[in-house]
């Protein structure tokens, strides 16, 4: 497997035109006086809009106006049940929902409709973060490799092995690969172990299941496209920047202030910030915000989206968006703080935070459309699959 290396200098690359989202969306979603929290999903499934919310268990079915049609799902263990829904996920005719507590795949139809639900069991004492399933209905999940404890303060980036599991047995889960985690602040704790927290303008990391396979982006430099058995279709050097933006004193107050934000006293983060070697020039990827911005989103249009760098002292988000070879086709943006949680046509279904950071999922419209691409994906099934 080709590690991925440090871009902090990127070459120049050729962009194509920018659009932008719609200042006004087309829908906002909600169904109850008290806005959704913790959303962890989204899709569009025709003219359904399908959102996850993992404090409540519960997934919502959406008209593209945003009229509210149905909620499944709880609190709790039973059939259709979640105590700790993680994701969801469009495979043909199905809706997937992931339980990362329980380990256990609940299917819907796209209406709503409860058809089962099974287990993955991985190896005994074997720790797994599910990422998705694959084309051939086997679960892709990270398992991370383990490395001695810190004997004193250190900057690391660790790699997971990516494994297939059947669900319901034990003798099929395989080793298809490995993944270069971002990078890493860790220190030693008094008594043994260690404490780790993401570091400030760090290299950054993704990986996704996509229609055809896998999809990754390593370290903010490296773009790898995986079919399901875990062979590499694609390997693109990520370059959206023809220059590296130095890491300002106005960027570490802010960064500062994030990272410590709502943090004990007791746990001396602000002192653990001041510790950290932080990088002198700002990575071209990822989000440093307070809220969870993903990387790499794959969508039902069968594009990429991979977000550009921001977050600090503004919340102007940019997005380049590959197809599914991983070709840029464009760039978007918001002048709002947001996450894609998937795009179709002009259309994309996005994940918001207000000044006080309550959350808000709407529908907006990509205008121009970047030239028509974003409906059609070069090499992608564009069925709806995800």
């Amino acid at each position: 497997m080709a590690l991925a290396t440090s871009c902090r200098e990127a070459a120049p690359a050729a962009l194509a035109a920018t659009s932008s989202l719609d200042a006004v969306p087309l829908a906002v979603l909600s169904h109850r006086a008290e806005p959704l929290f913790q959303v962890v999903g989204g899709l569009i499934a025709g003219d359904i809009l399908i959102i996850a919310e993992r404090s409540r268990g519960e997934i919502h079915f959406f008209s593209r106006r945003g009229a509210h049609l149905r909620t499944v799902g709880r609190l709790g263990n039973g059939p259709g049940e979640f105590t700790h829904l993680a994701w969801i996920q469009r495979r043909g005719s199905l809706l997937l929902a992931f339980d990362q507590s329980e380990r256990r795949l609940s299917e819907f139809t796209v209406a709503g409709d409860f058809v089962r639900a099974t287990t993955v069991r991985p190896p005994e004492g074997e720790a797994i973060r599910a990422v998705g399933v694959l084309p051939n209905g086997m679960l892709l999940a990270r398992s991370q490799l383990l490395i001695p404890p810190p004997v004193a303060p250190r900057l690391v980036t660790r790699r997971s092995s990516l494994m297939r599991y059947a669900f319901t047995t034990e003798a099929s889960a395989e080793r298809i690969g490995e993944f270069a985690e971002g990078e890493k602040y860790e220190e030693p704790r008094p008594r043994g172990g260690r404490s780790v927290a993401e570091l400030p303008f760090g290299l950054q990391s993704d990986i996704a299941v996509t229609a055809d396979g896998i999809a990754m982006v390593e370290l903010d430099s490296l773009l790898r496209i995986l079919d399901a058995s875990g062979k590499v279709q694609t390997v693109r050097s990520l370059a959206l920047s023809s220059r590296a933006d130095p890491v300002t004193a106005a960027d570490k107050a802010a960064a500062r202030r994030i990272f410590t934000e709502d943090a004990p006293p007791r746990l001396k983060w602000g002192e653990v910030f001041d510790r950290m070697p932080i990088p002198r020039t700002r990575p071209q990827l990822g989000w440093a915000g307070p809220h969870s911005v993903r990387l790499l989103a794959p969508t039902t249009s069968g594009h990429l989206w991979i977000t550009e760098f921001g977050g600090i002292n503004d919340s102007h988000v940019s997005w380049s968006v590959l197809d599914a070879r991983g070709k840029q086709l464009g760039r978007v943006t918001s002048v709002q703080e947001a996450t894609v949680l998937d795009a179709v046509e002009d259309l994309v279904l996005l994940l918001l935070w207000d000044v006080d950071g309550v959350e808000s999922v709407q529908l907006r419209r990509v205008t121009p459309a970047l030239g028509g691409s974003l409906s059609h994906s070069a090499g992608g099934s564009g069925k709806g699959d995800r």
